[in-house]
């Protein structure tokens, strides 16, 4: 991606200047969003002057139903802050502007639990009890 763009926004644009957007520049989309639900983007990035690459996940809350909106994604959002523990994704930053949230966090880079579980099956008991103690 160019460096003049940042998660979509182009450097002239008034977020894009408001969000201080040279912390972090795009390397590649990781998925897009279900044609159904049009909701999530997520992005690998890495940080300017550093090399560990984190996700940014974008919500467009114009695409979300009321619902989400409203009721969930507060509830994302708070748990999200909340928790801290080595084998959950660790969230850095939560940006919102205008109609668009901005989740930075960890970068999975061999994927998700759900990425493993697809893949390999399921998981045993005792590795799930380690994953998660």
């Amino acid at each position: 991606m160019a460096k003049n763009v940042f998660f979509g926004l182009r450097e002239s644009s008034e977020t894009y200047r408001s969000f201080g957007c040279r912390k972090f520049d795009p390397i590649a989309i990781l998925s897009l969003p279900s044609i159904g639900m049009k909701v999530r983007v997520a992005y690998r990035a890495t940080e300017l002057g550093y090399t560990n690459k984190v996700a940014c996940k974008v919500i467009n809350k114009k695409k979300a139903s009321k619902d989400f909106v409203s009721k969930f994604l507060p509830r994302e959002i708070s748990i999200v802050r909340s928790i801290h523990h080595p084998h959950i994704v660790s969230v850095y930053s939560v940006v919102e502007l205008n109609d668009l949230v901005y989740m930075f966090m960890d970068y999975c880079e061999k994927g998700d639990l759900l990425d493993h579980i697809r893949t390999k099956g399921s998981v045993a008991e005792s590795r799930a009890k380690f994953m998660f103690r």
